[in-house]
């Protein structure tokens, strides 16, 4: 890792960051998102979904052109036994990002990598966490399952201002109903205009 020219997203909660560099980053972000979710060998997709992504995992570079995915220690892929997957295991993760459906322990795809990765660029903006820090832990669980993220949602948009359409397409990728998100990296690039 120390051989990629990036910082951690994580370097910038709480920093005042220009709106033109986050905005740069989220797309370079969804494109990092969609090499992942597209990973393909001679069998086919490789399904894989990063199941972590935190701001502690994505490292962006200087200028913002470029987003890097690292520590796939929870991901889930097409070949990987049930456990590996996810399925029916203790949750695994950064609880203040994970989807609602990966907090319940339900099987996930690329959109709940999608969800995390816009409440991570939210975070960064607005230097408010999505979630409740002070609960403990199993409490923190249940908040992420079962509670949207729409007010605080709300709160994080009006601290910076971004391309209206980057913007429906973060917003849209942080729907609590797994259902509303775009179905792909892709799809939330389509969306956004990139």
């Amino acid at each position: 890792m120390e051989r990629i020219d990036a910082a951690p997203l994580a370097t910038r909660v709480g920093a005042r960051v220009d709106p033109v560099w986050l905005a740069r980053a989220a797309v370079a972000t969804l494109r990092a998102l969609a090499r992942v979710h597209e990973a393909s060998d001679e069998r086919g997709a490789l399904d894989v979904v990063h199941g972590d992504v935190s701001p502690a995992n994505i490292l962006v570079h200087e200028d913002a052109s470029r987003a890097v995915m690292v520590d796939f220690g929870l991901a889930r892929w097409r070949d990987a036994s049930p456990d590996a997957r996810g399925e029916g295991v203790a949750f695994g993760g950064t609880l203040l990002y994970a989807a609602p459906e990966v907090a319940r322990g339900e099987r996930i795809d690329a959109r709940a990598d999608l969800f995390s990765m816009a409440l991570s660029f939210f975070h960064v903006a607005s230097g408010a966490s999505p979630r409740r820090v002070a609960l403990p832990t199993p409490a923190l669980l249940v908040d992420a399952g079962e509670r949207s993220v729409d007010s605080w949602l709300r709160d994080a948009r009006s601290s910076i201002a971004l391309d209206p359409d980057l913007e429906r397409a973060l917003v849209a990728c942080a729907s609590f109903d797994p259902a509303r998100r775009p179905a792909s990296a892709r799809e939330a690039l389509v969306r956004a205009a990139c």
